[in-house]
């Protein structure tokens, strides 16, 4: 069914002469025509000081290279899909150099961050403990929000709801990599809501960003447990550029490039071998099984995940596919562990679906009876059990880690009162990440439901 706008010429010089069909569609005209009907503000009426920083040969630097006067690089992919955590552990740095060169990209704390290039979907709001040595990349527009008329939780919550997805979504230029310039981006239109609705839908924000706090610290304690039960949070490897290995590991491993036996890779497995009772991956899950390529859809009979699903520690996705007979489903508390590309070794568990068809880029890790999933995943996202992952990749271009391979890694085994314990604190990780999502959902109805019944008035 064809699905058509008319618009007067006369309005076309009131959007920058933008002509093309998707930024006329009726529902963001509707979305549009909305907000306008309320009190609004116009984005960039809101923002005392709004910049994204185009960078000239910056170059993430090597973990190896890293010193102290350098300073943390934060891109889009740090920022979770809903905004409300930000990542430091895993944050790429940059050259001191490049903090003096470009001051405008020094982060603030409480400024809204939003992707304008990439997929040009993410908000979130700096938190106040995020480390002030911190420049933003050139994909992250940052706005410092006018405090007097909207709060910066306002905001984010109104981007993200369905009306402020819409015209975000709107300004988007190309197809293939997304981009909004900040003309387009400050002429969105805000609505402006009565003081208490605001602190209202304020409240909420701030509940659930330091719900997700509290989440991120359980999982924390879970990994610190974990590391203290094996004495690796006292232990320093000894770094060298070289490795004797004997004939018997190499037969073991079937691998005679020295990439396998680096330092780097071996260390852990080495000490647990050493040190601590132990078991193979392989006796404690079921047959590995990879998924299968399939065609994703906004609808369909079952969910479909694929690597970019994998977000925190859980899956979380949008996607649908068709279910087939061929199709190999993963059930509540499946890990499913990325095993091609840039990011082996990212591992998620099932935690919402009760069937998931995934991608090939997946390989299905069904624990039994012998292992709680929540401690193996604990282990698997550990240094250690990275560390594993990157020792049995294969290929230069495009690397891959073959399901027999994930046999081999080296899982510690503590008593099953402590590893009751550090399980019990990942599931706390997930309620409360769950309860966190809960209050961001309430803080966007809100703001949906003040335009709503403006409209409907």
């Amino acid at each position: 069914m064809a699905i058509w706008s008319e618009i007067n010429a006369s309005i076309l010089s009131e959007h920058a002469g933008r002509i093309d069909p998707e930024y006329y569609r009726p529902e963001t005209l509707h979305a549009d025509l909305a907000i306008k009907s309320l009190e609004y503000a116009l984005f960039g009426k809101l923002v005392s000081d709004g910049y994204r920083v185009v960078y000239e040969n910056t170059k993430i630097l090597n973990e190896n290279a890293v010193r102290a006067e350098d300073c943390r690089f934060l891109q889009a992919t740090n920022i979770s899909q809903d905004g409300l955590s930000i990542e430091q552990d895993k944050v790429g740095y940059v050259s001191v150099a490049d903090w003096i060169r470009y001051p405008k990209g020094r982060i603030k704390a409480r400024e809204i961050l939003i992707e304008v290039k990439g997929q040009a979907e993410k908000v979130a709001i700096v938190p106040d403990y995020y480390p002030a040595r911190t420049l933003v990349s050139g994909t992250l527009f940052k706005a410092t929000i006018k405090n007097e008329v909207v709060s910066p939780e306002y905001i984010y919550s109104f981007f993200l709801c369905h009306y402020g997805k819409l015209l975000r979504a709107r300004v988007k230029t190309n197809t293939l990599i997304a981009f909004v310039s900040k003309p387009e981006l400050y002429r969105i239109p805000v609505p402006i809501p009565s003081r208490s609705s605001m602190q209202e839908i304020t409240s909420l924000v701030r509940e659930a960003i330091n719900q997700n706090m509290l989440s991120q610290s359980f999982y924390t304690q879970a990994q610190q447990l974990l590391k203290q039960e094996l004495g690796l949070d006292k232990l320093e490897f000894k770094k060298s550029l070289s490795n004797e290995v004997s004939l018997s590991e190499i037969t073991e491993g079937r691998r005679i490039d020295a990439q396998c036996y680096k330092l780097d890779y071996v260390n852990y497995e080495q000490y647990l071998r050493k040190n601590c009772d132990y078991q193979y991956l392989r006796s404690l899950v079921c047959p590995t099984l990879k998924g299968k390529q399939m065609s994703e859809s906004s609808s369909g009979s079952v969910h479909y995940a694929s690597i970019k699903d994998i977000q925190g520690i859980e899956l979380l996705t949008d996607s649908y596919c068709t279910l087939t007979s061929e199709i190999c489903l993963a059930k509540k508390k499946d890990l499913l562990l990325a095993i091609t590309g840039a990011t082996i070794g990212k591992i998620g568990l099932v935690n919402r679906y009760e069937r998931l068809a995934f991608c090939g880029d997946l390989l299905l890790l069904r624990a039994n009876e012998n292992i709680d999933p929540h401690y193996l995943l604990t282990v698997m996202q550990s240094p250690m059990g990275q560390s594993q992952c990157k020792r049995w990749i294969t290929g230069s271009t495009n690397g891959h880690l073959a399901p027999h391979d994930v046999g081999k890694l080296v899982i510690p085994r503590l008593s099953i009162a402590k590893e009751n314990v550090i399980s019990e604190c990942v599931k706390k990780c997930l309620r409360t990440k769950r309860e966190s999502e809960q209050l961001l959902e309430q803080a966007k109805c809100q703001v949906e439901e003040l335009i709503q019944e403006a409209v409907e008035k």
